[in-house]
């Protein structure tokens, strides 16, 4: 979202490579709203194509620029008033000498596992080491089961 979010504040047109997580969804949503265009990363090795979509955003400049520009009045505003938090934090800072209200204090409190949720991972792990035992042992009395019946019939064909 950042990198949208500069890119519309600035007005400069992306042409966006995708290599994975939300990438993906980011360059459709760049190319949804007219900011860019998306290349994939498959297509890189294809001069052909690159070339032809860098071409072809040139051709488009103005209209990604017109659309950057429509973005950008929405954050302009916003940039303003984070200014003027900037400057309430620091005189808050200077006549205070601390800034704890920034502070969330769940967060302060929360435990190592809370934090990093090492609760559900434990439980995700246990889960797949249980499923991994019983794997092991239905497969170890499967082995037994084989191997009694392939004795049972080499002794049977010993005795005929």
């Amino acid at each position: 979202n950042n990198g949208r979010i500069e890119l519309s504040y600035y007005n400069v047109p992306v042409l966006c490579v995708p290599l994975f997580a939300d990438q993906v969804l980011n360059g459709e949503i760049i190319k949804f709203k007219k900011f860019g265009k998306v290349l994939l990363k498959e297509d890189i090795a294809s001069v052909d194509i690159a070339v032809s979509n860098i071409t072809e955003m040139l051709s488009l400049k103005d209209q990604f620029i017109s659309a950057l520009k429509m973005a950008s009045e929405i954050f302009k505003p916003e940039v303003a008033l984070n200014k003027e938090k900037l400057l309430l934090y620091v005189s808050y800072l200077v006549k205070h000498k601390n800034l704890d209200f920034l502070f969330n204090d769940v967060l302060r409190t929360q435990s190592i596992i809370e934090v990093f949720n090492l609760d559900v991972l434990g439980l995700i792990f246990l889960t797949f080491a249980v499923t991994l035992i019983i794997i092991i042992i239905a497969m170890y009395k499967l082995c037994n089961v084989f191997k009694r019946k392939l004795y049972s019939n080499n002794s049977k064909n010993k005795s005929d």
